[in-house]
Parts: structure tokens; sequence; C-alpha cells
């Protein structure tokens, strides 16, 4: 089940990098163009630092002026959330799904790929996973979902990883490093 709610929270720091990957434009030009709806999938599980920073980046998007939606996954999306997700992005008309961490990452690849849904998907990366073909990523925790991030991640317009480390891991995993780029969370 998703909840979607409209984000009107203060502005605190300002992530630019993201946002400009989410597609939100700072042209302020006289030609009128629509502005792009932007879905924000978060895990449901609760509100901690990194659903916060997505607060801050939802002001950053409607200060562009886009329309931004809050969607909350339930505890397990990639397994459960692939076919309402798919409905919502289809029947609203959604331009880009910006989605936080693995298990929202995977829902919104899955219900992208399930509704031939034409938008943009922005992932966020922020941790590293098994890889063996890497050696400094051998020791990382093995987990089942982890499987799919190779095959899955390729249909991403766009990833952020929060770190090079993340990045390198993502590269590592035979993804294009053309589509992966670098923020740090910020800092108030």
């Amino acid at each position: 089940m998703f909840l979607a709610a409209t984000s009107h929270l203060p502005t605190r720091t300002t992530l630019r990098d993201a946002v400009a990957l989410a597609g939100a434009s700072s042209d302020r030009s006289l030609v009128m163009k629509p502005a792009p709806k932007i879905a924000i999938l978060v895990s449901g599980r609760q509100v901690a630092s990194r659903e916060r920073m997505f607060f801050e980046i939802a002001e950053q998007l409607m200060a562009r002026g886009a329309r931004v939606e809050f969607l909350a996954a339930g505890p397990e999306p990639e397994l459960s959330g692939a076919s309402p997700l798919a409905h919502y992005l289809r029947s609203q008309r959604v331009d880009t799904l910006f989605t936080t961490s693995i298990p929202p990452n995977l829902a919104g690849l899955l219900a992208a790929r399930c509704s031939s849904w034409p938008g943009r998907i922005v992932l966020r990366q922020s941790n590293a996973v098994y890889s063996g073909a890497a050696p400094e990523f051998a020791q990382v925790d093995r987990h089942l979902r982890d499987r799919l991030i190779p095959r899955l991640y390729r249909d991403a317009d766009a990833i952020i990883a929060n770190s090079g480390g993340v990045a390198q891991n993502l590269i590592a995993l035979g993804l294009d490093a053309g589509r992966i780029t670098s923020i740090p969370n910020g800092v108030d």
C-alpha cells in the first residue's frame, strides 16, 4: 500500500545536483511548460535522516516549479509494492520517480518494468552490496535482494551514490558509470 502526500516543509540544505537529476529545471524562461510531477518513494518503516533529506530535496524541487508527492512503501516494498506503484505511476501521470534506498529502488524499477511506464527513474543508493567480482566488496554481507541490483538498476535513468565507495561498488556490479553521480549527504 502506498500513501501519497504533498510536501510543504521548511528548506535547510540545498542539494542542487539531486534536484537537477530529478528533472526540475532552474530555467525561468517565458516559455510556459507544464510543471513536472515528481514522486519520491521512501521506505514506510520510519522517518529518519534519509527521509528528512528528501523533504529538503522536495522543497528545492517545488521552488523550481515541480509538483512533488511522497509515497511511503510498506515493510517489504520490493516484494509487495510493485503492482500498486505501477497503477499509481500510470494513473497519476508521474514524470519522474525518485527512490531513496534499496527496497524502494527495486519496487520502483519493478513497477516501471511491469507497467511500461515511460517516465524517468532516479535511484539513491547509500550502501555497498556484495560483489564477488571485486575483492573490496566481497566481505559485504549478502542479501538475496542484492542479486536483483545488477539486473534492475540498469533500467534507471540516473543513480545517486552517497559516496565514492558506493559509486565504485555500483560500477563493480557492472552498472554504467555514466549514469552514476556521487552526491554526499547534506549537513545542516
